[in-house]
């Protein structure tokens, strides 16, 4: 079988597991193989992996998503949202959008530090909030934005993962902040009620993966104007996002290729996103490695955003120093 042909090989690849969840090979096994498909198939062209990609599609350079806030199960001890991001939207240039995240991170840390508070950084770099309340951290996060030099809400807007599975307990109950037990509906208004005194434009996982009248009850009520992504409830599978577009649960859909095992339906869970109108993210996992993959990827097929956390360490600068090289590389072309 020829290496030039990476859909064949992922094929063969699902065969060999012969398991609808990966689970004889292992889906980061798996997705390894994969992406080593897929890089050979581009080398044997000799493009760059992001023009393989984009060769059926428009490639474009997506927007950062910068994990600054860490918390849930990505921090001990810090706030029950598992994330607070960045939204660059409205600087125009990668290398701008990479530059805001990174100068932003640095004046939130001395912000804390001037604060009393600690400095320490959980899974994917992102600082740790132990207060507990979630308007407490926006407001110490829009303070760092103007502090560094940024304008909350035309620069720089905020993303919220709340990894909702993390504090919904078996009665369908959600305790976002310590004290609090709501109902589905009461989850619903609590997060109307801070999207509408902060500036954020995106949440993912606001509510239990199984919890689906909720879902598109709140994309109704604010799916016009924020962007709401699914990642526990879809899991990059095709099937779960044509039938989360069905119901019309979410308006966006995470990309993770190890959640599916390979990179070909990775590719197919993309394509039934736009055919549902979904907004596309692409993410790197809390466990990552210094490799740049999901870079080329998210470049290759339009992504309109990414998530590689916040803008230190190694494992994540990487992605976004792949981003800066891509673009350098879209000039010359």
């Amino acid at each position: 079988m020829s290496i030039g042909d990476p859909r064949a090989l992922d094929h063969d690849l699902v065969d060999l597991d012969g398991t609808r969840d990966r689970s004889n090979l292992g889906a980061n096994a798996m997705v390894a193989a994969s992406m080593s498909f897929w890089r050979a198939a581009a080398a044997s062209q000799r493009v760059p992996l992001w023009r393989y990609f984009s060769s059926e599609r428009s490639a474009s350079i997506p927007v950062p998503l910068f994990n600054v806030i860490n918390g849930g199960a990505h921090a001990v001890g810090g706030l029950r949202l598992q994330e607070m991001m960045l939204v660059p939207h409205g600087l125009k240039a990668i290398g701008e959008r990479i530059r805001c995240g990174a100068e932003i991170y640095a004046a939130l840390r001395r912000e804390f530090a001037t604060r009393g508070l600690s400095t320490a950084v959980g899974d994917e770099g992102g600082l740790v909030y132990t207060n507990g309340r979630a308007t407490d951290a926006i407001a110490i996060l829009c303070t760092a934005i103007e502090k560094a030099g940024y304008h909350v809400g035309t620069d720089v807007s905020l993303a919220i993962d709340a990894a909702a599975n993390g504090f919904c307990d078996d009665d369908g109950i959600y305790s976002p902040e310590p004290g609090l037990r709501y109902s589905s509906d009461e989850m619903n208004a609590w997060w109307c009620t801070l999207i509408a005194s902060a500036p954020i434009v995106m949440l993912e996982d606001p509510l239990g993966e199984d919890d689906v009248d909720a879902w598109v009850s709140l994309t109704k009520r604010v799916g016009e104007k924020l962007i709401i992504v699914g990642d526990d409830n879809f899991v990059t599978d095709p099937l779960r996002i044509r039938n989360a577009i069905r119901v019309g649960a979410a308006n966006a859909a995470l990309l993770k290729p190890n959640q599916i095992g390979t990179i070909s339906e990775t590719l197919e869970a993309a394509a039934e996103a736009r055919r549902g109108g979904y907004s596309v993210v692409v993410s790197h996992r809390s466990g990552e490695t210094a490799d740049s993959f999901i870079s080329d990827f998210a470049v290759g097929i339009g992504a309109d955003y990414i998530k590689a956390g916040a803008p230190v360490r190694s494992e994540r600068v990487e992605k976004y120093n792949r981003l800066l090289e891509i673009y350098e590389e879209c000039k010359r072309t």
